[in-house]
């Protein structure tokens, strides 16, 4: 197994463990879900309850600051929530669940701030055992090490 996906075994794992938190935080049963959109397609979700009302997740294991395209991943989660609510669950509560005070930060200054309370998407922290949190950020230098190429430029 290469570092690369042993990175993703680790945040898979995390992930599941930071959806066990979100659903006591939030009150609800949730489990990962395909969804079938209405034109055939579907989307993936970290986390769904049936409610009511519907409760949509997304997780962010991400330790640390978060730097180049991390924060448009949690934006496009974000868009994949709206869409669900648009396309299937007109009632749904939506939230994303991150796991890292520096990632719950970068929701709280610009537009994005304003996007999410505008849209009516909650974000939730939770809080990670010490001994996952190194275990995360071990695995994120090994990525970050993977990333990059001769003198230490970042691969695109």
């Amino acid at each position: 197994m290469n570092n690369r996906s042993s990175n993703s075994l680790v945040q898979l794992a995390a992930e599941g463990v930071i959806l066990g938190l979100a659903a006591d935080v939030l009150g609800v049963s949730l489990a990962p879900r395909r969804i079938q959109l209405p034109d055939g397609g579907h989307l993936n979700v970290d986390g769904f309850d049936a409610g009511p009302p519907v409760t949509v997740v997304e997780v962010y294991a991400r330790q640390g600051v978060l730097r180049g395209a991390q924060p448009k991943k949690l934006r496009a989660d974000a868009l994949k929530l709206l869409a669900l609510r648009k396309l299937l669950y007109p009632d749904a509560r939506l939230v994303v669940v991150v796991a890292s005070e520096e990632a719950e930060r970068s929701f709280h200054v610009g537009w994005t701030k304003e996007a999410f309370k505008a849209f009516g998407i909650e974000l939730c922290r939770v809080t990670l055992d010490p001994q996952l949190v190194a275990t995360l950020s071990a695995a994120q230098a090994r990525q970050h090490m993977n990333n990059t190429v001769g003198d230490g430029e970042q691969r695109e």
